[in-house]
């Protein structure tokens, strides 16, 4: 009797290696199962991710904070002009560079640990905010505050979450949409302290301009942002911790049964059909949500019932939130239903909301509702792609195929300034909006053809 126990006891253990094996074949890498309950380590490196990416996040607050910067940067040549001022162009080239940041962040996890390289990324973004408060010309605030600070964004970005993939790979889009909430929730926190630190006696602007003691805490509060920034990624990349060898979660049920599947590298996935796909659906879909961030309080300022620093600075922020709560509802679908039925549902909320932003100007109240809509749409936007990469071009190389695919958000960053910028000198703000909801519209028919890769 002991020996047939014994044998079949063998036999057990046999048949969990089998399956444990057949997960590291389809690139779970794993020869032991991790514990039921969520570990620890992985846990707390979440919260690591969600930390670094509250600094990250800040890209956002550019939106609140244009209005603080002297008027004498407002413009290239340190003249004011009619329209719209160059200075919007800082959060598009901050996003154009960190698509360079973003490759670079790849390269560097392969020679170091992903948690040095988030924080290495976050203080170079905190050094380019820090470095810009000297600057008394736009050229040179853009040198730090673009420049520096996309690439440390870039570098950072990616380095947050691949590590909270290793420890939970079957929710990965539930992940990087919670380490991505830390995203849209940092212009939250940030957007109160900077104002706070800037304009604490809400000062109102006279015909768009504030009184001088505003503009002459511009410098403290940068300087002041940039320190908080390098402290908290600190201890952000500290928390994040890579799982120990052999490591390996539970195979789904009829997991063992799946076959097997190929990862595309990045060269393969940039050959396919599906990888354009994806970079037109984000270049159309996200445009809108970007002209937005980067007007709502430049187009408030404009009526007489709007133009409440104070108001426009907690719109901001709720907004803020609203982009966190974006990232981990359709981070979440993701998981739940892939690419297509996320992707079509958003750039049909769009495609209904861009038309109905300028109305919203009629009301405080709907003009906060319209802008935290279009936050959490932008939250949609970023929190979907990443988490899909892994299902659509395979489990091993996500993160640095998502790297190149992110150039789209670069490109349309910088493409919806400069259409921005013509629509509304030629036909106004509503015919901007409407093209807006008409990129939204091509996207979600992009969305609605797409068709998997088989691997």
């Amino acid at each position: 009797l002991a020996a047939r126990s014994k044998a079949a006891s063998q036999k057990l253990t046999a048949a969990k290696q089998v399956d444990v094996s057949a997960l590291a074949k389809r690139g779970g890498g794993a020869v032991a199962t991790a514990p039921a309950s969520p570990p620890i380590a992985g846990v707390l490196s979440v919260v690591g991710g969600v930390l670094v990416h509250l600094t990250l996040g800040t890209i956002y607050c550019f939106g609140n904070f244009i209005s603080y910067m002297p008027k004498s940067m407002y413009f290239f040549d340190g003249e004011m002009h009619e329209g719209n001022p160059h200075a919007l162009l800082v959060l598009p080239i901050t996003m154009l560079f960190q698509c360079f940041g973003l490759p670079l962040g790849a390269i560097l996890q392969k020679r170091m640990s992903p948690s040095k390289v988030a924080l290495l990324g976050a203080w170079i973004m905190a050094a380019g905010v820090y470095l810009s408060s000297y600057a008394t010309d736009l050229t040179t605030f853009m040198i730090g505050y673009s420049v520096l600070f996309g690439i440390g964004i870039g570098m950072a970005y990616t380095s947050a979450w691949v590590e909270g993939w290793k420890w939970f790979p079957r929710r990965r889009g539930l992940v990087s949409g919670s380490v991505l909430t830390g995203f849209g929730a940092g212009g939250f926190f940030f957007n109160k302290i900077g104002t706070s630190l800037v304009n604490p006696d809400n000062m109102q602007t006279i015909d768009g301009v504030f009184p001088d003691a505003v503009y002459s805490r511009w410098p403290l509060m940068l300087r002041s942002l940039a320190i908080i920034y390098a402290v908290l990624a600190a201890v952000g990349a500290f928390l994040i911790r890579t799982p120990p060898k052999g490591y390996a979660v539970e195979a789904a049920p009829g997991a063992a049964d799946a076959p097997a599947v190929k990862s595309l590298t990045v060269k393969e996935a940039v050959a396919t059909k599906q990888f354009w796909m994806i970079w037109a659906c984000i270049f159309m879909s996200v445009c809108g949500c970007l002209n937005v961030s980067s007007n709502y309080k430049y187009l408030g300022s404009a009526y007489e019932h709007l133009n409440d620093d104070a108001f426009l600075s907690l719109a901001g922020g709720l907004s803020a939130l609203a982009n966190a709560a974006g990232r981990l509802f359709w981070g979440s679908q993701a998981d739940a239903h892939g690419f297509k039925k996320p992707v079509m549902a958003l750039t049909a909320l769009q495609a209904l909301l861009y038309p109905l932003y300028k109305v919203s100007t009629h009301s405080r109240k709907t003009y906060m509702l319209a802008t935290m809509l279009v936050f959490f749409c932008l939250g949609g936007n970023f929190s979907i792609f990443p988490g899909v990469m892994p299902k659509i071009f395979g489990p091993e190389n996500g993160a640095a195929i998502y790297s190149v695919i992110y150039s789209a958000f670069g490109s349309t960053a910088v493409a919806s300034f400069f259409l921005a910028k013509e629509l509304i000198a030629k036909f106004g703000w509503q015919m901007s909006f409407n093209a807006l909801g008409g990129m939204s519209l091509v996207a979600m028919l992009i969305g609605g053809a797409f068709q998997p890769i088989a691997l």
